[in-house]
């Protein structure tokens, strides 16, 4: 149930990571109640402006309707309370409140190595990725990257032909309409079978450029 209203105030357009944080540590996590919350306990969370006039209107979300997306999708929503939420990442500066996973994170997963690069890549680069990543691999590590072009995709690759888990972290929704880039949705579909695909974003969300920082910080936070 608490999920499910997490979800919608996450479709609220204009309810970004720190206005889910505010709600999440006023109403002590429960977002059900939150959902049916006066404006007054929004003001007293500190939530202000453009972002208090969205969640006045968050009426427009329909709740059951967005989660049964969600599940449709084959998707699972992990929330910062979840036991099942990757440990380290609650470590970082403004932790995602919420995960939207396409595949399954497991424990192993603790043991993370980051690979991230130019989507230009030099031949060098093609040479000395698939490397680095395949020894890393099997070694344990599980090789965390962005599902870009060139760099990213390649270190995901590597661990795939190595029988090995990767996770992709995704600046945009988990739709099809919404991934990018186009070129590694097959590449995403193959991770998910052996590792995860996440986000922090709903399905609709496009490739805004200030997304990546923000997707970034959670490869760093789970690597």
């Amino acid at each position: 149930m608490v999920v499910k209203y997490l979800n919608a105030f996450n479709n609220v357009k204009n309810v970004g990571v720190l206005t889910l944080e505010k709600i999440y540590e006023y109403f002590k996590s429960d977002f059900e109640k939150a959902w049916k919350a006066e404006t007054e306990h929004f003001i007293k969370a500190g939530i202000r402006n453009s972002e208090l006039e969205a969640i006045e209107k968050r009426d427009s979300v329909e709740p059951e309707k967005e989660i049964r997306k969600i599940r449709d999708a084959g998707i699972n929503i992990l929330s910062i309370s979840d036991k099942n939420y990757p440990a380290r990442l609650k470590h970082i500066p403004h932790p995602p409140i919420i995960l939207y996973v396409k595949g399954e994170i497991k424990k192993d997963d603790d043991l993370a190595f980051g690979i991230v690069g130019t989507r230009k890549i030099t031949s060098y680069g093609k040479s000395v990725t698939p490397k680095i990543s395949r020894e890393l691999a099997l070694a344990g590590f599980t090789i965390v990257s962005g599902l870009a072009a060139g760099v990213d995709a390649i270190a995901h690759q590597a661990a795939l032909d190595a029988g090995k888990r990767t996770i992709g972290v995704l600046g945009t929704g988990l739709s099809r309409e919404s991934f990018l880039p186009e070129q590694n949705w097959k590449l995403a579909g193959k991770i998910s079978e052996n590792g995860a695909v996440i986000t922090e974003y709903p399905l609709w969300m496009g490739g805004a450029k200030e997304n990546f920082p923000q997707r970034n910080r959670i490869i760093s936070g789970l690597s």
